[in-house]
């Protein structure tokens, strides 16, 4: 019972911790991506009102708004990240999609989505779950993997809606450390009743499958 307990107070810890590093990830990109634009709009902004060339007011207002779109842009990126509205509306498939192109296009990585299962909802925690997965997964593949191409397959096996991440980086060692990434996973699959496996691809490379049983909405 005391193990139990300790267990329990161990799985709220890591909840905890797991949530306050997801605020602190997104405080992060918010600052980075929104800080400086906004320094920089207002500093450019203040100095066309000493402006008296009309021809450099216009060229400085349209340069303005241009920064102003980006700024939008990525603060519109980073919301979808947060809770996608392509989630709710569109549902898994168009998410992943999405996902991938919001984190891949602007490396070198090239990468494939094949989606089988369409335009298809299931329950709102599996999507949530699996959407939040696929992030997870995807960033270990930018920051450890040093992959060149990633392949991810979406489809339904009988109850199961399977999601295979195939990648040709450098795979993993058996005594590699299960870091929050990993834990966060976990917590997860548990919430959802899924389970995900890892193998070694020859000759390079990792396959992950992640399995979910799954609830039509």
């Amino acid at each position: 019972e005391k193990q139990l307990i300790a267990l329990n107070e161990e799985k709220n810890r890591l909840v905890l911790e797991i949530q306050e590093n997801e605020r602190q990830i997104m405080a992060r990109e918010i600052h980075d991506s929104a800080g400086a634009s906004i320094v920089s709009i207002k500093t450019s902004l203040t100095n066309c009102l000493k402006m008296t060339n009309h021809r450099s007011l216009y060229t400085a207002i349209d340069a303005n708004i241009i920064q102003v779109d980006r700024l939008a842009n990525n603060l519109r990126n980073i919301s979808h990240r947060m809770m996608p509205v392509a989630l709710k509306e569109q549902g898994l498939g168009d998410s992943i999609e999405y996902l991938l192109k919001s984190l891949l296009s602007w490396t070198e990585i090239k990468y494939s989505f094949d989606n089988n299962i369409g335009s298809k909802r299931f329950d709102e925690s599996i999507e949530i779950g699996l959407y939040r997965i696929t992030e997870e997964l995807l960033s270990n593949v930018l920051k450890h993997s040093y992959a060149k191409r990633v392949n991810v397959i979406l489809y339904q096996v009988v109850a199961n809606v399977v999601l295979m991440i195939d990648d040709d980086g450098i795979g993993f060692f058996n005594n590699y450390k299960k870091g929050l990434g990993l834990n966060s996973i976990e917590l997860r699959l548990k919430q959802i009743n899924g389970c995900m496996n890892f193998e070694n691809r020859l000759p390079s490379g990792v396959i992950t499958v992640v399995s979910i049983p799954s609830i039509p909405s």
